[in-house]
């Protein structure tokens, strides 16, 4: 079990993760957040947040060959596996706890306006009931 993720993440160059399944993909969000490029599959969990400007998706889990490209791509291009990286980085910004609490918040107020600005019709008006 590794103690110490964004060590051990500061410590590689890019992250390669070919997936057939995993249904979330946390490690990939601590490797965009390590700011790493991250190679993956279309199948891996969290793979939806990877864009062409922050990771390398593959449609094959089992293609080798579109594998190794891809590990070729970012290890012959430091330019390109850095820039790769910075926007994984930016990725995460939006995923982080506080955001996604903003976003649920944001969501729950808009259901509640939109139930409040529906009055009952005055047959379903129900009197109070003591507690």
């Amino acid at each position: 079990m590794v103690m110490d993720m964004p060590a051990l993440m500061c410590s590689v160059d890019a992250f390669v993760f070919p997936s057939r399944y995993e249904p979330m993909g946390l490690v990939l969000l601590e490797a965009l957040s390590a700011g790493l490029p991250v190679i993956t599959v279309r199948t891996a969990g969290g793979a939806e947040v990877i864009g062409a400007d922050s990771g390398i998706l593959l449609d094959d889990p089992d293609d080798a060959a579109a594998l190794a490209a891809a590990i070729m791509r970012v290890a012959g291009d430091s330019g390109y596996a850095r820039g790769l990286g910075e926007r994984a980085r930016d990725v995460t910004r939006g995923l982080s706890w506080q955001a996604m609490a903003e976003r649920y918040l944001t969501v729950y107020e808009q259901v509640h306006a939109r139930r409040a600005a529906q009055a009952l019709p005055r047959e379903c008006a129900t009197e109070a009931v003591k507690l």
